[in-house]
């Protein structure tokens, strides 16, 4: 029986689903640990904002943004930027 209810649909949406929010939140957490690790102030700011975005390519440019900053400063208008994008 167990077996069967994991070929319904309904089970394969859900499990999906479940990755996908996974994968979500782990993406989530490496951004703020990148930002952690480099840019120890703005830690608190990459957490709050970064835990309201629920678009994978946001946080997957906002990444990308982030490795190349050069500066606390740059990092700082990196996260502000993005999360005013994320907005709209």
């Amino acid at each position: 029986m167990h077996d069967l209810f994991r070929e319904t649909p309904l089970f394969e949406e859900a499990f999906h689903e479940g990755i996908e929010k996974g994968q979500l939140q782990a993406l989530n957490d490496f951004v703020v640990t990148i930002v952690a690790r480099r840019f120890p102030d703005l830690a608190p700011l990459a957490k709050s904002h970064v835990a309201r975005w629920q678009e994978r390519a946001h946080l997957e440019r906002l990444l990308d943004s982030l490795l190349m900053a050069h500066d606390e400063q740059e990092a700082e208008i990196l996260l502000l930027d993005e999360q005013q994008k994320a907005k709209e």
